[in-house]
């Protein structure tokens, strides 16, 4: 619990820089992919889990719904998007039936 409350701080970041440089190159190489890809004004994240996805959408600015089915993740991605003004979190499962 404590290390996914962790990855969303600055301090994270910094750690990855410095000891685990291929995963902080990779989330760069991400955050120009999706950049590139022009997002839409709205985007499902679903199957939130921990918020990666949400935080990387958040940070393009665009507007994100993210659906997460299991309560201790929903519950993760309520504290760490609290604020946030452009993203909805709900804790629902989406199927084909």
């Amino acid at each position: 619990m404590l290390k996914n409350i962790l990855k969303n701080t600055f301090l994270y970041s910094i750690y990855l820089f410095f000891f685990n440089k291929e995963h902080f190159l990779n989330k760069k190489n991400e955050f120009k992919f999706y950049k590139k890809l022009k997002l839409q004004k709205l985007v499902f994240d679903i199957g939130a889990n921990i918020g990666e996805k949400t935080k990387l959408y958040k940070k393009l600015g665009t507007k994100v719904i993210s659906l997460e089915p299991d309560l201790y993740n929903y519950k993760l991605l309520q504290s760490k998007f609290n604020n946030a003004k452009k993203i909805t979190i709900l804790n629902c499962a989406i199927s084909d039936v």
